[in-house]
């Protein structure tokens, strides 16, 4: 109606426990999808709601989820300089809104977003509570042609499981070009950089796209290899804190 989209989402947990630990009913996976025990964000009944409208080249946005009951128990026990770490079973929630705006007379589009990621759980250990922001930009130099933006930014968490209170935010830029063929065909080249604080610890590539560093905790690279003269370091098997990582990605995407 007049642009206006809304979208309600109600999910139940199907689990057997009241913390979550085992698996959901009929499933063989904890809900987060390791193997268990679930004690790595496991979670409960889930509820969600988001807003958008769209008109006048203008796209806005609203939304909240609410997880149940999560189970992060495994971050729990280690020894830090605030004492022994004490993480377990608490509700998670988030809420974003964002904008878009395209002014076609320039071929010039502009979005941002802020998001604020909240759990109910003991500060000093808490590394799932943050609030964050997003800025791109995109502009057409050709009708055919695109060159664009981005600055991502995570704040400080309250705490670290790990170690407790420390500076954790991290920054993101990205650039890249675009050549449309058609309407359904492009190639692009992308860059970005990665830029840590020093307790943080966010990947590139953990969605799959290109080769994956993948950064899940706070110990150092492992050194094994998969064959002789074919290391692991560096190829993202654990993690590093406090670094900065860059990629290129060059590629080519078709519409059906």
């Amino acid at each position: 109606m007049y642009g206006f989209r809304l979208g309600a989402q109600w999910s139940p947990g199907q689990n057997r426990f009241e913390d979550n630990e085992g698996f959901p009913i009929s499933e063989t996976v904890c809900n987060g999808g390791n193997s268990g025990p679930c004690e790595d964000g496991s979670w409960g009944t889930v509820y969600s709601l988001a807003a958008t409208w769209e008109n006048f080249g203008l796209k806005a946005i609203g939304a909240y989820e609410l997880h149940k009951r999560v189970n992060r128990a495994g971050d729990a026990g280690a020894t830090t300089p605030a004492g022994v770490s004490t993480v377990g079973v608490a509700d998670e929630w988030a809420w974003k809104v964002g904008a878009k705006y395209t002014l076609a007379a320039t071929g010039t589009t502009v979005a941002g977003l802020y998001e604020d990621i909240r759990r109910d759980d003991v500060g000093t250990f808490n590394e799932r509570q943050r609030s964050g922001f997003y800025f791109s930009a995109l502009q057409k130099v050709t009708p055919n042609d695109d060159v664009m933006a981005a600055w991502a930014h995570a704040n400080s968490t309250p705490g670290d499981p790990t170690i407790g209170p420390i500076p954790n935010s991290a920054d993101m830029v990205t650039g890249g070009y675009r050549h449309w063929f058609d309407r359904k065909t492009t190639v692009y080249l992308v860059y970005a950089r990665m830029m840590n604080g020093d307790g943080a610890h966010y990947a590139l590539g953990p969605s799959g796209h290109g080769v994956t560093w993948d950064c899940k905790d706070g110990s150092g690279p492992a050194t094994a290899g998969v064959a002789p003269g074919i290391g692991l370091i560096g190829n993202g098997t654990q993690c590093f804190t406090g670094t900065n990582i860059q990629a290129f990605s060059a590629g080519m995407t078709y519409d059906f």
